[in-house]
């Protein structure tokens, strides 16, 4: 009989397993403290993983839009950067907004969500200064707009769900995981130590569930 320990366990793995721990162990008065902690610490856990589902749903339809509307406006600014202007005002116009655009245009759409809105917000403050009044017949300006909504939706959205729910921004399920795991595998070594000591028959059925439970999943 050796020391019962968790494999390595992905998030969804790691509920069931928590989940069928407290049911085979639930019948035995002996693990009462360490279950409730341990059902305290999931109950917490399945929250974080029920936020952070709903916050990614939510943000990757926002950042896919706001994504989709950089990059198109990107390629339009260079696409037009072709176009054979006459005048010395319109090329130089050309090249201003080109090197506004190549400020951001190879990494704007990696960065995470904060660093993006912020990196899209000094892009229009940068758009913004240019004057278009040469180069308008392009259209390019009437994405400055766009672009800009949908970052301050985006923002918005993200405000709004934090003010609703302050815990998402505590603690993910992913930070709760290391503490429910050392808590398992503290009912684990008590249940061993206990059999040690003085086996019993229901204890030793929970052990060897608990055994092939734990062993399913390596």
């Amino acid at each position: 009989m050796d020391t019962l320990s968790l494999p390595k366990l992905k998030n969804y793995q790691l509920q069931s397993v928590t989940e069928d721990t407290i049911s085979i162990c639930n019948d035995l008065t002996l693990l009462e403290d360490p279950l409730a902690k341990i059902s305290e610490k999931l109950d917490l856990f399945k929250g974080g993983m029920t936020k952070q589902q709903a916050s990614v749903e939510n943000k990757k339809e926002l950042d896919t839009s706001r994504d989709t509307l950089t990059a198109s406006f990107i390629k339009a600014v260079h696409s037009e950067k072709h176009y054979p202007y006459v005048t010395i005002e319109a090329r130089n116009t050309m090249e201003t907004l080109l090197i506004a655009v190549d400020a951001y245009a190879n990494k704007i759409t990696r960065l995470n969500y904060g660093e993006e809105s912020t990196a899209i917000d000094n892009l229009i403050l940068d758009l913004k200064k240019i004057d278009f009044t040469y180069i308008s017949d392009s259209g390019l300006e009437r994405w400055i707009p766009l672009i800009e909504r949908s970052n301050s939706n985006f923002k918005i959205a993200s405000r709004r769900y934090f003010a609703q729910n302050p815990g998402a921004a505590v603690k993910s399920s992913s930070q709760i995981a290391p503490e429910l795991m050392d808590s398992l595998e503290g009912l684990y070594s008590m249940i061993y130590a206990h059999l040690k000591i003085s086996p019993n028959k229901e204890l030793k059925k929970a052990y060897y569930e608990l055994q092939f439970l734990l062993d399913t999943y390596r």
